[in-house]
């Protein structure tokens, strides 16, 4: 589509008058007509990306971008031949440009002269939701990191699988005013009456001599009355115990399958897992009576069609069996609560599954950072996967009523940490944040 001067005139008025830009988390609700900057006609991509429109929003130097793919398929894994697709904001002044090569798994500072430089991710404050195979995707860019500012203009081309016929040009403006949102808390939500904390530790961190501490700093932080890790596939039971004990006062309850732990002060029921990817157990609540916890930790990696994406598939039929087992021995009306890391990062038929009301009818809590309105779980500085959402819980539908947050000690404000006992660094400690669930009665 040709980008015309009148529409351009009115998109950037539009931006001028937006106050609060976009979250990037899959939910495409908060974009407006007014932000379609570009329709491409469908069937003419040469690979598996046939982008048909292109939403545009700044906020100061960031950018946000959604886009439509033409089918459902993961913006970042996939078979070679599906192609790439590359995203180029070019800076018109002087030539200098920030390239986004979704499928190259790269962000790269682009030279007029030609020479480029990797960026990271990191540096580009790059994310992108969701993290699952969808058929449309939002993203955001700092452009920033090539010296761009207020007033500069921007021209976009697409490469790769498909292209726009014209790229767009747009002009980046001050950042409006935001609205202001409460203060960051770690306290629990009025009427709760069970916190979980849930943490992937990376690699037995419960027993690492330099991240223990660190880990254990943000668990007791949170003050869960359960707590729910992944990625103890070394330790022992009795060893995630004693670490436990070590940091929070008085006995707790520890059970486990293979990396998954589920521990608390109620007394644990453990249930028979069908296959090794969770722990399930049934504790008994001063209030709530028994309420069935999993943890799980499903097979990483892959993408929509492949064998792990298969496999998390199958290891969610064994979860849903349990949960049908479990309501089956104590009551139908038994509270579920199901957190950990579930690598959603082939298709999304897993969380469908789980929340699907002929199945378990499960509700997924949305988590945000405390201090953003981030949703991603996990990041790996030196890792080419930009950051995604793998962290994720879900309660009955009887217990709807939750909050969930998520924790970066290297965002949060010093009384925020101080007053928790957590440190900026204690995050580092693992390539997961830890996941906070509040269930409310």
């Amino acid at each position: 589509m040709k980008f015309t001067a009148a529409l351009l005139a009115l998109f950037l008025a539009f931006q001028n008058a937006v106050a609060e830009p976009v979250s990037i988390d899959g939910d495409f609700s908060d974009w407006d007509h007014e932000h379609l900057v570009a329709i491409d006609p469908a069937g003419d991509a040469e690979g598996a990306f046939d982008v048909t429109r292109v939403w545009l929003q700044t906020h100061g130097t960031i950018v946000f971008l959604r886009f439509d793919t033409g089918r459902v398929l993961n913006i970042q894994s996939g078979p070679r031949e599906e192609g790439t697709l590359r995203f180029r904001f070019t800076r018109e002044k002087d030539g200098r440009a920030a390239e986004l090569d979704i499928r190259g798994r790269s962000v790269r500072l682009i030279e007029a002269s030609g020479g480029s430089t990797d960026l990271g991710w990191y540096a580009a404050g790059y994310r992108s939701a969701p993290t699952y195979a969808n058929s449309e995707f939002e993203l955001r860019i700092d452009l920033s990191v090539i010296g761009a500012g207020p007033g500069d203009r921007i021209k976009l081309s697409i490469s790769g699988s498909d292209e726009l016929d014209e790229p767009v040009r747009f002009e980046l403006t001050e950042a409006q005013q935001t609205t202001t949102d409460a203060d960051p808390t770690l306290d629990r939500a009025p009427g709760t009456v069970l916190r979980i904390a849930s943490l992937n530790t990376w690699r037995n961190g419960m027993v690492d001599p330099e991240r223990a501490a660190p880990l254990l700093r943000l668990l007791s932080g949170a003050a869960p009355d359960v707590i729910m890790l992944q990625e103890e596939y070394n330790t022992s039971n009795a060893d995630v115990k004693a670490a436990i004990e070590s940091r929070f006062e008085g006995e707790w309850n520890t059970v486990k399958v293979r990396d998954n732990v589920i521990s608390s002060r109620m007394p644990l029921v453990q249930l028979t897992s069908l296959d090794d990817s969770y722990v399930a157990a049934v504790a008994n609540h001063d209030d709530l009576g028994e309420i069935l916890l999993i943890c799980v930790h499903k097979k990483c990696c892959g993408a929509i069609g492949t064998e792990e994406d298969t496999r998390r598939i199958n290891q969610t039929r064994a979860i849903i069996q349990t949960i049908d087992l479990a309501r089956a021995r104590f009551g139908d009306d038994i509270p579920v609560v199901l957190a950990g890391d579930w690598n959603l990062v082939g298709s999304r038929s897993p969380l469908d599954m789980l929340t699907s009301p002929v199945g378990p009818d499960l509700r997924h809590i949305d988590a945000r950072h405390l201090t953003t309105r981030d949703v991603y779980t996990w990041f790996a500085p030196n890792s080419a996967f930009a950051p995604g959402m793998l962290d994720l819980a879900a309660v009955d539908s009887e217990s709807a009523r939750s909050q969930a947050f998520l924790v970066d000690t290297r965002k949060m404000p010093p009384a925020l940490l101080e007053g928790s006992g957590m440190r900026p660094e204690d995050s580092d400690a693992s390539d997961h944040l830890l996941l906070v669930i509040d269930l409310v009665r």
